[in-house]
């Protein structure tokens, strides 16, 4: 025989289960009717909730080109250390050119999570950054997880135009010579 039973929202933390069996002897009803009786306990454990993680929401932010962005995250779990947790960040180009663009990291610092982005030299644009982070356990378990997005506009920066000097800077011209030299000028900005 196998017993079944699955506790619903009504059982209390202990159930008392009783099993009867009876045995009707139906040769010549010797013994008659036989029963035997098995009381036991259960109990019943509630089911250990796993909340997803939170991460306080940052908001749009900006920084100059040429500059670090770097963000101190605020995330809590109410059943889990925040260190354990898995803490990935996911950049999109939203404006601006993406050959190059920026990088994006997340790294515990044994206090808090910190967002690093790094912009290449002279890449502007808006960037849109999604942080999550995943609860999910190590044995294989389900887990939560949980997502905030923000934009960073890296505003452009005007930068001085520069050129290359010829002869380490020296140039000799004799008196009375016209001389052409090829200037080479570049603006990383026009």
């Amino acid at each position: 025989a196998v017993f079944l039973w699955y506790p619903d929202e009504s059982s209390q933390a202990t159930e008392t289960v009783r099993i009867l069996v009876t045995d009707t002897n139906s040769t010549a009803a010797l013994n008659g009717l036989q029963d035997e009786e098995f009381t036991f306990d259960i109990t019943v454990l509630e089911p250990e909730e796993n909340t997803p993680p939170d991460i306080t929401d940052i908001g749009n932010q900006s920084i100059d080109e040429d500059t670090v962005f770097s963000e101190p995250l605020t995330i809590t779990d109410a059943e889990d250390d925040v260190s354990g947790l898995d803490v990935t960040v996911t950049r999109q180009y939203v404006d601006g050119y993406d050959l190059g663009g920026a990088t994006a990291e997340v790294n515990y610092n044994g206090a808090n999570w910190i967002l690093t982005v790094t912009p290449d030299p002279d890449w502007n644009g808006d960037l849109r950054l999604i942080i999550t982070a995943d609860d999910s356990p190590e044995n294989g378990g389900v887990g939560n997880s949980a997502s905030i997005d923000f934009i960073l506009t890296v505003d452009q920066v005007n930068d001085p135009p520069s050129f290359d000097f010829i002869d380490d800077g020296v140039i000799t011209v004799n008196e009375e010579n016209q001389t052409t030299y090829n200037l080479y000028i570049e603006d990383i900005d026009a």
